[in-house]
C-alpha cells in the first residue's frame, strides 16, 4: 500500500500571504483546503451535449479532472452520398433472371397438371 507509507500522496501547500501585495484565499470545494482564490478552477463536466458545461464547483488544481466523455453526444458522420442511377451487379441480375423463369416454369406445370 503505497499511501500508507506516503508515497504517492498529494503534497498541498499552504496558502501565502503577502501584506504588499494581498491576494483573497478560498476554500477548494473539492478537499476542503484553503487556496488562493486565483487557482481555482471550475470544475466541468459533459451534461448530454458535445461541449463540457460548468458546474460551479471551483476546485484546485489537484481535485480537477478531465471530464467523462462517456456522457457527452455521440457525433455520427453523415451518410455517403448515394449513387445515381445504380445498376445491379451482372450475376445478381442473372441469378434473379433465372429465378423468374423457374417460378413462371413451375406455374405453368402446376396449371398444366391441374395443382393451381
Amino acid at each position: 500500500m503505497q499511501y500508507a507509507f506516503g508515497k504517492g500522496r498529494k503534497h498541498r501547500t499552504s496558502p501565502k500571504f503577502d501584506a504588499h501585495n494581498p491576494k483573497a484565499i478560498a476554500i477548494c470545494d473539492g478537499c476542503g483546503f484553503l487556496v488562493q482564490h486565483e487557482h481555482l478552477r471550475e470544475k466541468k463536466d459533459y451534461r448530454g451535449g458535445s461541449v463540457p458545461v460548468g458546474l460551479s464547483i471551483y476546485v484546485c488544481a489537484s481535485c480537477d479532472d478531465v471530464p467523462q466523455p462517456y456522457y457527452s453526444r455521440l457525433l455520427l458522420r453523415p451518410d455517403p452520398v448515394p449513387v445515381k442511377n445504380p445498376r445491379p451487379d451482372s450475376q445478381d441480375a442473372q441469378t434473379d433472371a433465372q429465378e423468374a423463369a423457374a417460378n413462371a416454369y413451375s406455374l405453368y406445370l402446376n396449371q398444366l397438371y391441374g395443382l393451381a
